[in-house]
This record gives C-alpha cells, structure tokens and sequence, in this order.
C-alpha cells in the first residue's frame, strides 16, 4: 500500500539531504556520507530518492579527496521509518506550515507596501527649521517663536521672511495634502491587513500548539510547546506595536492637520493675500490645544543619532530595521498597573503579551520570523535520530585523474522484485542493481552492462565496447525498460538506438551467484545483452530520454531539443509505432 504525501529530497555538496513535506517544510537534515571519510574530503549527493512506501531513502554520494585527486561513488540507504509511520501527521504539520509561512511573507510584502507608500515630505520642513534656528539667539527656539506668534497674532521680522520665503502658503499646503495622503494610506495598510494577518498567525501557531501537546500522535516529530509559546508572545508583542503605531498616526493626523491649517492661515495673512471662507474662523479649543502640543512635542530638539532635527516624523520610524529614536511617554495601562499591584512579571505568564517600547515593527517581524523558524526546526533533530543508516554500497572504486565517476550524470530509482528490494542505478555505460538483503543477508551489488543486442542486424559487430544507457525507467515489478544507443554497422559517423526490455531476475541471480561481501575494489562488468527482450530499433533518432507506462504498455521516446516523439506498444510483436513532429 502506498502512502499519499509529498517528498522532496535535495542533496547539496556537503554531504546533506534535507528532507521536505509538502515541498515547503524542511522536516530534517541527514548527514549522508561516505564511510571513513577524512578531513578535507568532499561528499557531494549527486542523486537521491524516497521510496514509494516510505521505508528507505537512498542516496548516490561521490566522496573526493582533493588532495589526492581520487573519487569514489557509493549508495548510502537508510531506514526512514518514522516518516512511514507518520506520515499522516508530517503532512498536517507541512500544512500547517505553509500556512504560517505564507502569512509571514504577506506581512513582510504589507510592511514593505507601507513603506513605499509612506514619504518622507517632513524632511523638507525639518531641514528647514533646522536652518532658521540657528539664526535665532541663545535659549531661543523655534517652538517659542511660534508660541509667541499663536498667542499674540505677531511674528519677528526674521520669522516673518521665514514664513513668507522659505515656507511659503504653496510649500505648506502641498505637505500637508502629501502627508495626509501618505499617513491615510499606511493606516489603511496597518488597520487592514496587519491586524487580520495577525489574528490568522495567532490562529495558526495555536493550532500547531495544540498538536504540540497532544503527545500521543505528535510526541515522536518533537515539536516543542515552550518554543510555540515564544512564537506566540512574540506574535502578540507585534500585535501591540501595530496598534502603538495606529494610534501614533492617529495622533499626528489630527495636529499635524490643525498645525498645517493654523500656519497656512497665518502666511496668508502676512502676506496679506485672501484667506479661504472655510478657514477664516477661528481655531476652537481642541483644535488649539493640539497646535500646541504639537508646537512643544514635534518641535523640541531630537536626540542624539537621530536623522531629524526635530522630533516632525514619527511614523517612518516604525518601518525600519532600527531603534525607536523617538520614544513618547505614556501613561501605564490598566492591565499594567494591575500586574504592578500584584508584583506579577508578564513576561512569565504566557497568556499576557509585553509590550517592547524601543523596538520598531520590522525589528518585530525579523524577531518573529526567527521565532517561527526555530519553532519548526525543533522537528529536525528528533526526526534525524530515527533514520537507520543501512551498510554502504561502493559502486565505482577509488581512481585518479578525469575517471568515470565524474562523468556520471542519471538518476535512481527503487522497484521490488519477487519479495526483494532493489535499488538500481544507470551510469554512462553501466547499471548498477543493488539488492537489499534482511538482518542475516549481506547487501548484493551487480554491475552490468550491454555490449550487444541479439536481434538488431544494424549494429555493428565488434561487440567489445557497451553500449550507452541513455534511460533506464521502471516498466513493472519485474521488468525495466533501457534506451541504448549504439554504432551503426553501415555508417560509422551516425549512432542508432534501440528500446528493450531487461528482466530483473537474471540480474539478480547473478548478483547472489557471483558477490559475497562488498568490497572496495569495484565490480566486474558483467553483459546482460542476452536477456534482453522485446527490441525495437528506431534507427538514427537521436534519442535523449524515455518515459514508459506499464499499466498502459506503452513507451514514449523523446530526441534531442523534444523536436520528436515516438510512441509505440511495448509488448508488440511487431513494431508499431506512431511518430509525431514539432517545429
């Protein structure tokens, strides 16, 4: 019976494989590599697979010694058992982890969107009053100046020209529009999505914490409650630094407005131009009251290391991967001053997220980023110490210089024949078959060759060298199908080839028949022409790959660039094929 769940396996040059539910989630590494390997010695995993029942991964490993310039190929197997007996709950947890991690990277796509949709139009201003400041005279300031002109309705000389030339009515409202746009835009951003992204991840990583404690099913991944639980504190700490930031934009939009309005009233009439009738009232006590909050709070000096000379521009502050430079007091909540009273830490309950007051949005987001991956990588180690590692199996011995191991370039596969697994490899000109023996068996390796095909009147006759194995694909249980490609008899300068049949089971006894015990001086090559069957000739077709059907019969034969494709019945006594071109 086979298990429906979704496997990749990526092998990298250190000898590596990382095993991937889903494709998403990176359940454990295994170190695979070859036996009595040295300092300085490289294992590159050229090829691995999983078997369709779950119970062993087999890898093709090439250990090279730089030093001696001398390779050698081996198949490294282990027994992969825990993944066979839940695989069920892998594949629940790689859902759940695909989810997690697509709804972090939609909130790093939001975070970037508000961003971009927040301008720095403050910048201006600021380099501005920062100018006319240093005109005015010690313990003078700009806020004072302003003050002085709200509450008197007159304006220095100097800070008149300031107002009239270097403001302007035109520069003040055009930053007004602009900021009211741009804080309107990251509120929505921040209002919107964030905070229904937030309560999807709370959703989410609960769920994985409740896996985490049920112990009978989900004990052996080894999921960690205590992990899970920083995950959620750090969610809920981002979660209280979006609002933080929502009421800080909700603030600025309201005496950012009433200042912006106050002092586009105030250079028109200096300047002595018309005021608009909606703006000729005057200010009413809230709208006072926030002109001079924002009079003594944006216009104090910042401190030091910040960018701004003025504290103008809170928001932008919180979308980057920096400290708070500007940090306002506030009042402790209600919650926080209960948990003084009680003298209880939050930082102990788990249920009560603390807020971080210094720390911008971003740096929460990598923080909780980092969180959610050593939450899921906990998995790794305890799946690792359930793999079996099986005795290796040399396939090509150790040689010097430019040897055949480095020309291989195929793949692997696995097929069970007659009770007894097999692993079988194809290089340029060989194919391996490895049998896997049980507990009282010694694992059997034959390596084999084609050096002539009975049947083929076109080929030519020296029958010394084998022929190339262009593809070797599993036809059935007892059966694989090999796409050969030789030299014609009749012309030298062209290559035909050819699609047979190979039974596993000659193969096989001559690996029972001619090896005990494995050993390190490789194999001898051993002609399976003779068992081949079925042989269908297709002449000069440059072929480069097969795919084959054995429920259906049939067999499809790919040439070079995919310009040809030829399809015929396998079983067929004769030939009967159907070719189709493009381009």
């Amino acid at each position: 019976m086979f298990r429906e769940v979704d496997v990749l396996l990526a092998g990298n040059k250190e000898g590596t494989v990382h095993v991937c539910i889903g494709g998403v989630f990176c359940a454990t590494d295994v170190d695979i590599r070859a036996p009595a390997t040295e300092e300085g010695e490289e294992n590159h995993v050229m090829i691995t697979c999983l078997s369709r029942d779950l119970r062993l991964l087999s890898a093709v490993v090439l250990n090279f010694d730089p030093h001696r310039q001398k390779s050698a190929l081996y198949l490294q197997v282990m027994s992969v058992d825990l993944i066979r007996e839940r695989y069920c709950e892998l594949q629940h947890l790689s859902l759940l982890y695909s989810h997690v991690s697509s709804l972090l990277h939609y909130t790093s796509d939001t975070l970037r969107c508000m961003t971009e949709a927040w301008e720095d139009v403050l910048l201006t201003m600021d380099i501005k009053l920062a100018k006319y400041s240093t005109t005015l005279k010690e313990g003078a300031s700009v806020a004072d100046e302003l003050l002085v002109l709200l509450a008197c309705g007159r304006a220095r000389s100097e800070l008149r020209d300031f107002l009239l030339d270097e403001l302007t009515a035109k520069g003040v409202k055009k930053i007004g529009l602009s900021l009211e746009t741009s804080y309107t835009r990251v509120r929505k951003y921040s209002l919107n999505c964030l905070s229904s992204v937030i309560q999807a991840l709370q959703f989410h990583l609960g769920e994985v914490l409740g896996m985490a404690r049920w112990k009978e099913r989900f004990g052996n991944l080894g999921i960690s409650t205590d992990s899970l639980q920083v995950c959620i504190k750090s969610l809920g700490t981002f979660a209280l630094k979006n609002q933080e930031l929502q009421s800080v934009i909700d603030e600025s939009l309201k005496s950012m407005k009433s200042f912006f309005m106050w002092i586009y009233v105030v250079i028109l009439k200096l300047g002595e131009e018309p005021v608009p009738s909606n703006m000729k009232q005057h200010l009413n006590a809230e709208e006072l009251k926030l002109v001079v909050h924002f009079l003594k709070k944006r216009l104090a000096k910042s401190a030091a290391g910040s960018s701004q000379s003025f504290n103008l521009e809170l928001v932008g502050q919180y979308l980057v991967d920096e400290d708070l430079k500007i940090v306002e007091e506030k009042q402790p909540s209600f919650w926080e001053r209960l948990l003084q009273e009680a003298e209880l830490d939050s930082n102990a309950i788990p249920w009560l997220f603390s807020p971080s007051p210094v720390k911008s949005l971003l740096q929460l987001l990598n923080s909780l980023v980092r969180d959610v991956a050593a939450a899921f990588a906990t998995t790794k180690e305890t799946i690792c110490q359930t793999f079996t590692p099986k005795p290796s199996v040399p396939l090509l011995p150790s040689t010097t210089g430019d040897s055949e191991v480095s020309k291989i370039d195929s793949k692997i596969g696995e097929l069970v024949c007659e009770g007894k697994r097999c692993v079988y490899y194809p290089s340029a000109r060989d194919l391996f078959l490895v049998v896997y023996g049980d507990e009282t068996q010694q694992m059997r390796c034959c390596r084999a060759c084609v050096r002539g095909v009975p049947g083929l009147a076109d080929q030519e006759k020296s029958g010394t060298e084998p022929l190339n194995l262009l593809s070797v694909q599993v036809y059935n249980g007892e059966t694989l199908s090999v796409l050969l490609e030789y030299r014609s008899s009749e012309r030298d300068d062209v290559m035909f080839n050819a699609v047979a049949q190979l039974p596993v089971k000659p193969v096989l006894n001559l690996a029972n028949e001619a090896f005990g015990e494995l050993a390190l001086e490789g194999y001898e090559c051993h002609d399976v022409g003779r068992f081949l069957t079925q042989i269908h000739s297709l002449g000069p077709f440059h072929a480069v790959s097969m795919a084959v059907s054995g429920p259906r019969r049939l067999a499809a034969v790919f040439s070079r660039r995919t310009k040809k494709v030829r399809l015929f019945d396998v079983d067929a006594e004769e030939e009967e094929e159907e070719e189709e071109e493009e381009g």
